[in-house]
């Protein structure tokens, strides 16, 4: 009988005790449970807001070419291309050599722009 076994046997031997500690624990601390996981939710969706604030603020230059080419996609002043490596046209990300060159990118497909950043390929 493997670990997963025995656990798996011991559980159903046990079951009921089982049950019981976890009822008796749930009593004991009704008052705290529900606010504990809003805690942890809250926490973490501030710490994310946070983060994503500061990469913002430190990353301005960035941003805004991201969005200038958002915004030109979705005016019609940019088509999105095939991917320059591989020629895929599947989640096709526009990829700036040079930021303060808003418009001008290359075209990458998600995998080719990850392998770009990792340094695997060059353009």
């Amino acid at each position: 009988m493997d670990r997963k076994e025995y656990l798996r046997d011991y559980y159903l031997r046990h079951k009921e005790e089982y049950r019981l500690n976890h009822e008796n624990y749930n009593k004991a601390h009704e008052k705290e449970l529900p606010l504990l996981g809003k805690q942890k939710r809250s926490k973490r969706a501030v710490a994310i807001k946070e983060n994503l604030k500061n990469y913002c603020e430190n990353n301005r230059i960035k941003m805004n070419a991201r969005s200038a080419v958002s915004v030109a996609i979705k005016k019609g002043k940019i088509i999105k291309q095939p991917c320059v490596v591989c020629g895929s046209c599947e989640r096709v990300d526009a990829h700036h050599e040079d930021y303060s060159k808003k418009l001008i990118v290359i075209w990458l497909c998600h995998e080719c722009h990850c392998k770009l950043h990792a340094g695997l390929i060059k353009i």
